[in-house]
């Protein structure tokens, strides 16, 4: 799909197909937007609603002839058709994939004398607008939001190429940010093939800056790797804030042995981006395919091995009052190397980490506030004070945080006792953070309901509340449910299940309460604690990016 998916174009388009017009199943709407190959339209569905609609139209060599497409001429009609044969090719292939950072494509058809792929509508906005948004407004992308762009993508990614299947378009307007979810989409396989590895290059065009040399030439030899040079150049536009220089460019200053075009990331993101992601991207943009990054599994474990920021700018961004860096050096000095081997470099250091997490919530950072919050509660590198964790909870509430509103509400049932007010007051504070999705106050909400305190009793009130926080991955809504639902819903109490069943939940639905209470499962003594695994999932509930 081309790049302004999601904001149609105007119409009257003067080689698309008439709003209203129908093909197969589906009525033609607006245009998305229109390329070399093809157009691609908004179109409708009676049972499946929006959909995208993708046209083989290569306009160097066909043109609309009223509905029909048309070969220019006699000569062109044998190019025209093996198009059409790759492009059919490509549909089969890609009806076959069904992941979330893959574009849905749904089936194909016939018609008009051409094909047309019948894909999912994605409402949002490619990377490439994201990026000029960003750039007008002199907010570049840390490296922790480059990892949430591209891990997911290589994800999908992998499953393409398991498939061997190559995408050989990948740019920054082939990847699509939903608004829903600001999960990032693979798109337009325009150059994609079924077994690339026993076929030669197509008629397809590539994209200068993110196509690697071994596209360009004839005789090139494609593989994963081929892919991988185009996400390094993703990568590297971000870090450089323009596009990547040709490859045959930088292929004719080798030869010439002149200084590369393309700088290496290692000196564009100096102090601003951790070295070891630099280093990877300059990985992934060597010239010879030998000298990348073999498979995106390869490349994503580099990806999560580095951390966002070098220490050193961390404290030079800290010192000079930006709060984002503080709240993340306290996270630095929170960490335990014991378990997190790649923070060797910084020493737990509870007292630190507290320090610099109190002047990032002194300046309304609301994670700050939260972890300083805990610190106060827990007595962790600062004398306990429960009421003055309250305070800092409060201010991440006037802020709209449901994390506090829901700690809040714990916290009044331990100050002032397990009393009717006491639990009215938790009450009020969990069903504010209930209603914004938080799974545990939904839990709690239910209990409350349950044992009619705080609230009138309401065992169907307790129910909902429960299923919302099961539905969220919450362990002990799913045990509570199980209680009261002992036959016919195939759910066991015992934890030690319901842990395994999580896992593998979190393996394919990135969520971070769900990860938490796979934490607080191995962290509780309703089975076989193991402290190591319980502060691993915690520490992939705070830092890895997830829908919750």
């Amino acid at each position: 799909m081309p790049e302004n998916q999601g904001n149609p174009q105007p119409e009257g388009h003067v080689n698309a197909l008439p709003a209203g017009h129908v093909v197969d199943k589906y009525r033609i709407g607006g245009v998305l937007g229109s390329g070399g190959f093809g157009i691609v339209y908004r179109g409708q569905h009676r049972e499946l609603g929006d959909v995208a609609i993708k046209e083989y139209l290569p306009l160097e060599i066909a043109v609309r002839v009223g509905s029909m497409v048309q070969p220019h001429s006699s000569q062109s009609r044998e190019l025209f058709e093996e198009g059409l044969r790759r492009f059919l090719e490509e549909a089969k292939c890609l009806v076959q994939f069904n992941h979330p950072n893959v574009v849905r494509c749904r089936e194909f058809c016939r018609a008009n004398g051409t094909a047309y792929l019948i894909m999912d509508f994605e409402d949002g906005l490619p990377l490439s607008g994201l990026l000029r948004q960003r750039e007008e407004q002199g907010k570049s992308f840390n490296g922790d939001e480059i990892k949430q762009i591209i891990l997911p993508l290589l994800d999908g990614l992998a499953e393409v190429h398991a498939h061997k299947v190559l995408h050989r378009d990948i740019k920054p307007s082939n990847i699509f940010i939903r608004r829903s979810t600001e999960q990032p989409v693979l798109i337009d396989f325009g150059a994609a093939k079924q077994d690339f590895a026993e076929h030669t290059q197509t008629v397809w065009a590539h994209t200068q800056g993110y196509a690697p040399m071994e596209q360009i030439e004839r005789d090139g030899k494609l593989g994963p790797w081929t892919d991988i040079y185009a996400v390094g150049a993703v990568m590297w536009r971000i870090v450089a804030g323009d596009n990547p220089p040709w490859a045959e460019d930088r292929m004719s200053a080798k030869l010439r042995r002149s200084e590369d075009p393309m700088k290496p990331a290692e000196e564009l993101g100096e102090k601003r981006y951790s070295p070891a992601l630099l280093k990877a991207i300059d990985k992934c943009l060597s010239l010879q395919g030998k000298g990348r990054y073999q498979s995106v599994d390869k490349l994503g474990r580099a990806l999560r091995r580095a951390k966002q920021y070098p220490i050193e700018n961390l404290h030079f961004r800290a010192h000079h009052g930006d709060a984002e860096a503080r709240f993340e050096l306290g996270k630095e000095y929170y960490c335990d190397k014991y378990y997190f081997d790649s923070r060797v470099d910084v020493p737990q250091d509870m007292s630190e980490a507290v320090a610099w997490w109190q002047q990032a919530a002194e300046q309304g950072h609301v994670d700050a506030q939260i972890e300083l919050g805990y610190a106060l509660y827990n007595g962790e590198g600062v004398s306990a004070d429960k009421q003055w964790a309250a305070g800092w909870w409060e201010a991440a509430v006037e802020q709209g945080d449901p994390r506090a509103q829901y700690l809040l509400g714990v916290l009044y049932l331990e100050l002032f006792g397990f009393t009717d007010a006491a639990a009215n007051k938790a009450a009020e504070c969990w069903r504010l953070a209930a209603e914004q999705g938080h799974a545990a106050a939904q839990y709690r909400l239910g209990n409350l309901y349950s044992e009619g305190w705080g609230v009138p009793e309401d065992k169907c009130e307790a129910m909902k509340w429960w299923r919302l926080a099961a539905e969220r991955g919450h362990a002990d809504a799913w045990l509570s449910l199980d209680d009261r639902y002992s036959e016919g819903n195939g759910m066991s109490s015992d934890r030690n299940e319901a842990v395994k069943r999580y896992r593998l939940v979190a393996d394919h639905e990135p969520d971070r309460v769900l990860w938490h209470h796979i934490g607080y499962l191995y962290d509780d003594d309703g089975m076989e604690m193991d402290y190591r695994e319980a502060y691993v999932w915690y520490w992939i509930a705070e830092h890895r990016h997830a829908k919750s």
